[in-house]
């Protein structure tokens, strides 16, 4: 296992809060094989993740312009827009 000074190990719900998806995300990345898995490693039955290698897997893997800490905007109707037999406004 490489050493960890730099960077804490984390479990599967610190590494989701960490990316800000669901935890069924993040066992849906570790069941992957090859480049595109996610950095894990086994400690005992547990699962552990380097936080640095983490956030760089991230950054390579996923679309631009997506990351833990960017905010995402939504969008709502339009005021006067009827939805479900209710005017909005």
């Amino acid at each position: 296992m490489p050493d960890s000074a730099g960077s804490p190990l984390l479990r599967v719900g610190e590494v989701a809060a960490l990316l800000r998806v669901p935890l069924s995300r993040v066992y849906a990345w570790t069941s992957r094989i090859g480049p595109d898995a996610i950095p894990r490693y086994r400690a005992g039955k547990h699962l552990v993740f380097l936080a640095d290698e983490v956030l760089a897997w991230f950054r390579e893997t996923q679309p631009t312009g997506v990351g833990p800490l960017q905010q995402v905007r939504r969008t709502h109707p339009a005021r006067g827009v009827k939805r479900r037999g209710a005017e909005i406004g």
